[in-house]
């Protein structure tokens, strides 16, 4: 089995990459071949992650519901009161500040 030079093969990969521009034509294939390499790898990475999500689709995964109170009423009670007080302050608020035009 042959042995790879890494010395060789980095000059010749520096030596490559010193003549783009040389050549439009190989600029414009190299170009291409490096579009076509990420749209491949593009469309196969999204069409991995569909197929993951069909599957989960497909397998029936449901959740099941929890048994039990879904709203505290305690809660929710006095959040209520606390709107309502908010809602009585205001409208004290705004009946006694008269309103004045800042034009005049």
């Amino acid at each position: 089995m042959n042995k790879i030079d890494l010395k060789k093969e980095s000059k010749k990969v520096i030596h490559a990459i010193k003549r783009i521009g040389s050549d439009p034509d190989k600029d414009w294939k190299l170009f291409f071949l490096l579009f076509v390499i990420a749209l491949v790898a593009s469309i196969i990475g999204h069409l991995n992650i569909f197929l993951q999500v069909e599957g989960v689709k497909e397998s029936g995964a449901t959740l099941a519901p929890k048994q039990g109170e879904l709203i505290d009423s305690r809660a929710l009670s006095s959040l209520l009161s606390s709107y309502d007080k908010r809602a009585l302050d205001y409208a004290a608020i705004a009946s006694s500040t008269p309103l004045v035009d800042p034009a005049r």
